[in-house]
């Protein structure tokens, strides 16, 4: 029988502790006992009950971002690439930026809102950075045998028939 420190219950969900229970009970069984057949059924029905729960919780995360991002329209984080995720800090940067410089404004001009307006400058320059590190796929085969390559033998065999 397993033993249980406190931390493993604190940490342990009470679906994977049950199945966990289950499992030490049926071990001491014979595998075809009326018993440990009981118990294989309650084990299914436990991981059938956690899985529909985790379906669920992801269903209700989605839910959440899409209304998150319907409301603020901005997009959830969670499911971006580094790269995404990387030009979205660069657009919160840059609307921050004018958030501040559309505050410290003032029409005689001010050394700060200059100084804000560099950076959103070079914020939108990291921007077109970004976005210009984008490889561009060519949209047929034949920017690959540009140079006087030939072309692959499946091609040259292709077009004698």
């Amino acid at each position: 029988m397993n033993r249980w420190t406190m931390r493993d219950l604190e940490k342990t969900d009470d679906l994977d502790f049950a199945v966990c229970i289950l499992n030490e009970r049926r071990a001491d069984l014979n595998a075809y006992s009326p018993l440990s057949v009981k118990l294989a059924q309650a084990v299914n029905t436990i991981q059938n009950i956690k899985a529909e729960r985790d379906r669920y919780m992801a269903r209700l995360e989605l839910e959440r971002d899409t209304f998150l991002e319907a409301i603020t329209g901005e997009r959830s984080t969670r499911n971006m690439t580094e790269e995404e995720y990387a030009a979205h800090n660069v657009e919160q940067t840059r609307r921050a930026l004018m958030k501040l410089i559309a505050k410290v404004e003032r029409p005689d001009g001010d050394p700060l809102s200059d100084i804000l307006t560099q950076a959103v400058n070079s914020v939108e320059a990291l921007q077109e950075e970004l976005h210009a590190e984008e490889p561009d796929e060519p949209e047929t085969g034949e920017e690959y045998f540009s140079d006087g390559d030939e072309a692959p033998a499946e091609d040259v065999l292709g077009a004698e028939e």
